[in-house]
């Protein structure tokens, strides 16, 4: 589905569970689409919940828009609850997704019922964040920094070698993720959800994916501790994607947070604790 923004840009999204539920608004992660949720959209429309996903700009349906900050996501958001006629709704940010949520806490709180983070990203730029980071993304780190022409041929090579065999990076996945995940990869339902997600990426160039690596790697616009929302954060404690030090760090930081930790769950925690995290949202 579709709306256009007040700027004239497309914003793609989809709709999930109870129509009548209580709306609640899913940001993907990296790489990610509208088309990530809960496999079991019974399950969501048990608990009376309206899930409406969205793809940010330049993934998915969702228009390119040059120069994008972070800062600028609570507008498109604030649009499509305005175009949906939704006056409250509550927001999730899974990984990537995260800050795009802490960006709406800090920008639009009166629209927002409640604010969830499940395994989230955190602000890369800082120096207490960034030692912690992996070998990848320390790369990502520099080359959004210093070299963003390299990133986003790399990112061009990446897209072109997966479209030849679009299953070798849900393979690689399962090889590269620790247990704890590999057992929540491994369940058909979940696997199939993934690679639905996957194949809707490289349908689109990956100029959107190259871009949101650019804005989650530098400054942010704001600060944690400026989100004055409260928000609930869970977080697998054996995540070695987004580690459970950033989640800590991000916890410390907020003015107002409440942790659910789980020590035998890893970056994919959101898909066993689905009721759990809704029911606390809406």
């Amino acid at each position: 589905m579709l709306i256009t923004l007040p700027d004239g840009r497309r914003l793609g999204y989809e709709e999930y569970g109870d129509p009548q539920g209580r709306p609640l608004l899913l940001f993907h992660g990296q790489p990610g689409n509208r088309l990530f949720r809960h496999p079991s959209e019974a399950l969501t429309a048990m608990l009376g919940v309206r899930l409406i996903t969205i793809d940010r700009p330049g993934y998915g349906l969702s228009d390119f828009q040059p120069g994008r900050k972070l800062l600028d996501w609570p507008g498109d958001v604030a649009a499509l609850a305005d175009a949906l006629e939704i006056d409250r709704f509550a927001l999730l940010g899974f990984s990537a997704g995260a800050p795009y949520a802490l960006a709406c806490a800090c920008l639009i709180p009166e629209c927002l019922t409640r604010v969830g983070l499940v395994n989230p990203a955190p602000p890369m730029h800082l120096p207490e964040i960034h030692r912690r980071a992996s070998g990848s993304l320390r790369t990502n780190y520099l080359l959004a920094h210093y070299a963003p022409p390299l990133l986003k041929a790399s990112f061009r090579l990446f897209w072109w070698f997966s479209r030849q065999d679009p299953e070798a990076f849900i393979k690689m996945a399962l090889e590269q993720s620790p247990p704890a995940d590999r057992r929540v990869l491994l369940r058909p339902e979940v696997n199939a959800l993934l690679e639905e997600v996957w194949r809707e990426n490289l349908r689109f160039a990956p100029r959107g994916y190259v871009q949101d690596v650019q804005i989650l790697m530098g400054d942010w616009g704001f600060a944690l501790a400026e989100v004055q929302k409260e928000v609930h954060l869970w977080q697998g404690e054996t995540d070695e994607n987004t580690p459970l030090e950033w989640a800590r760090y991000i916890a410390k930081q907020l003015p107002h947070c409440k942790t659910t930790y789980y020590p035998e769950e890893g970056h994919f925690a959101l898909f066993s604790h689905w009721e759990e995290i809704l029911i606390e949202l809406a």
